[in-house]
C-alpha cells in the first residue's frame, strides 16, 4: 500500500492495473488519466467511490474491468515484472504523493472519453472541455 493525498491509500494492483492496459498509449497518458482518478477520490462522493480502489473498480467507470472487456484477463494476469506494471506503479505512487509534473493538467477533470469517437457520450452533450491531450477529451463540469 502507498499513501499520499491526504492519507489516501491505493493497494499496490488495482490503480496501477486500471491503466496498465494504457501500454497502447505513452506514460503521459496513464499520468494523465491517473489525475482523474484522484480527482474524483478528491470529490468524496459515493457516486465515483470513496478512495482510489472504489474509484477504479466502480461499474462501468474505467473500462478495462468492465465485465466482458478483452484486456480484463490480460489486466488479472499482470505481475510486478511486467515492465508495463512497474512503470504504471511508479507513476501512481508519484501521483498519490503530489508529485506529477504538472500537477493536473486536465484543470481538475472528473470525467473523459477517447477522442475522436463517433458520438459523445450523453453525459458529455453541451459541455465545454477543460482539457484535450492527446487522445482524450477532459471535463471538469460535469457532476
Amino acid at each position: 500500500m502507498v499513501t499520499g493525498v491526504g492519507g489516501t491509500y491505493f493497494p499496490k494492483k488495482t490503480f496501477p492495473h486500471t491503466h496498465s492496459q494504457a501500454s497502447k498509449y505513452r506514460a503521459s497518458d496513464f499520468e494523465i488519466e491517473t489525475t482523474v482518478v484522484l480527482n474524483r477520490v478528491r470529490a468524496q462522493k459515493k457516486f465515483y467511490g470513496l478512495t482510489i480502489e472504489e474509484v477504479c473498480l466502480k461499474r462501468q467507470q474505467f473500462s478495462c474491468w468492465n465485465a466482458g472487456e478483452e484486456n480484463l484477463p490480460k489486466i488479472k494476469k499482470v505481475t510486478p515484472a511486467d515492465p508495463v506494471f512497474v512503470e504504471c506503479l511508479a507513476i501512481a505512487s508519484d501521483a498519490v504523493m503530489d508529485r506529477l509534473t504538472p500537477p493536473d493538467p486536465t484543470s481538475g477533470a472528473k470525467h473523459y472519453h477517447a477522442d475522436p469517437i463517433n458520438k459523445r457520450p450523453k453525459w458529455s452533450a453541451g459541455k465545454e472541455p477543460s482539457a484535450r491531450i492527446g487522445k482524450h477529451v477532459f471535463f471538469n463540469n460535469i457532476d
